[in-house]
């Protein structure tokens, strides 16, 4: 039986979400100075982007939370973040749930509303976790860099993604 006692849970503050989102860009960095050409950020699965995303597990009243542009704010943020430390032929995707899966919860139509944020214009490529793409209709979305220059109808991609030029595949 657990004990009561104070809880451990609390908010992150502003300066620590940036501090997590620079987090987010040194380590990119750091992988393109080991010589990888794309990184993934996991904004799925309960992660903390998820979290964030998720009207269920993001209860804030600031403006990190709220409607899905407060709760999409530190995915912004961790885009930008990156963009700015590993600009110019350095993919970056981003793994975006489709659904929470639960009643009230991040759903189709949200993560849709999020793969269309301006933001997007800076990711390489959109993924959505495998189990979702039996109930959803799109798999991964690729961008050329610019969200006018592609039909905004969720469309499955079969033969891959533009990358940059120099893009040469890494064996681990």
């Amino acid at each position: 039986m657990r004990e009561e006692g104070p809880s451990l849970e609390r908010y992150a503050s502003p300066a620590e979400i940036a501090d997590i989102a620079g987090q987010f860009a040194t380590a990119a960095r750091m992988s393109r100075e080991a010589g990888m050409q794309v990184v993934e950020v996991h904004a799925a699965h309960g992660y903390l982007l998820s979290q964030f995303l998720s009207p269920l597990t993001n209860r804030r009243t600031d403006r990190w939370g709220g409607d899905l542009v407060g709760r999409s704010r530190f995915l912004v943020a961790v885009v930008r973040a990156i963009r700015a430390r590993t600009r110019g032929g350095f993919a970056l995707a981003v793994k975006l749930n489709t659904a929470d899966f639960q009643r009230g919860g991040f759903d189709a139509e949200d993560s849709l509303r999020v793969a269309r944020m301006p933001i997007t214009s800076q990711v390489s490529l959109i993924e959505t976790p495998a189990v979702a793409r039996s109930r959803n209709p799109w798999t991964i979305l690729g961008f050329d860099g610019s969200l006018e220059s592609i039909p905004w109808r969720p469309r499955r991609v079969h033969t891959g993604v533009k990358l940059p030029k120099d893009f040469r595949p890494v064996n681990v």
